[in-house]
């Protein structure tokens, strides 16, 4: 399954480059960094803490 899936993005990159397929644009308001604001990681610190709590009490 991966090697089908490697030629098939092989494929697209060259569609991308000789057809025009697709094409990338930057949106205003947004930086190259990336990523997200950090929610979900906050969430699963909160639920590890609270986690370490429960076992800690027994």
């Amino acid at each position: 399954m991966i090697p089908q899936l490697n030629r098939q993005l092989e494929n697209f990159k060259v569609r991308v480059t000789e057809e025009k397929v697709a094409r990338i644009t930057e949106r205003p308001g947004y930086d190259r960094r990336g990523g997200g604001d950090g929610g979900l990681a906050g969430l699963g610190l909160i639920g590890l803490a609270a986690l370490w709590q429960l076992r800690r009490a027994r």
